[in-house]
């Protein structure tokens, strides 16, 4: 299903930060030991921003882009791409990213110290590379801390709920692709 898109991480915009953010040594709560996520994406109007790696994908997990192309049906990547897939999103003009790069011990929730860190040393260069017209935020806890942090004036953004909330309940996926269809028809 996803082959057509695996090519997606490929010649990232931010290539430029991938080699800083996996040698990334700034004193912060995360996990040290964690593998790294990079964005991807040829850039465009719409970033696509997830919370951070789960600390359970590190184990056997080679993937070290945020919310590549899965073929784990029904995980919260899986759900994701069907869904943009589905509903013929601009997938070439989408940047793909999380607010920390690091997962969080045990998958404890962020802390506001280490989101302020990982915003002003990685996210806001992103932000003015990629330059995007509108930011969506994967869930609630996302979608605050974008409040509380984004100062990129003309630089939209908005919530949706995250995947692993439709991986939790899939009787709301409809719902959740009707919100990337009208994403999709307010960008163009």
């Amino acid at each position: 299903m996803f082959e057509k898109y695996k090519h997606v991480t490929e010649n990232s915009i931010t290539k430029c930060l991938d080699e800083g953010i996996i040698a990334c040594t700034i004193n912060c709560a995360t996990e040290k030991s964690c593998s790294r996520m990079l964005g991807f994406g040829q850039g465009g109007d719409v970033m696509i921003l997830g919370q951070k790696p789960s600390y359970l994908r590190r184990v056997g997990d080679t993937n070290k882009y945020a919310m590549a192309p899965s073929e784990v049906v029904n995980s919260p990547a899986y759900l994701l791409w069907k869904a943009l897939i589905e509903v013929d999103f601009p997938i070439k003009d989408t940047y793909f990213t999380n607010l920390l790069k690091c997962s969080t011990p045990k998958n404890r929730p962020l802390l506001e110290p280490e989101v302020k860190t990982c915003f002003n040393n990685w996210l806001s260069q992103e932000i003015t590379m990629v330059s995007p017209k509108l930011i969506v935020c994967l869930g609630h806890d996302v979608s605050e801390n974008m409040i509380n942090l984004n100062h990129f004036p003309g630089v939209e953004t908005k919530q949706i709920y995250h995947p692993s909330y439709i991986a939790r309940d899939k009787s709301k996926f409809e719902e959740w692709k009707e919100s990337w269809v009208q994403i999709k028809i307010g960008l163009w």
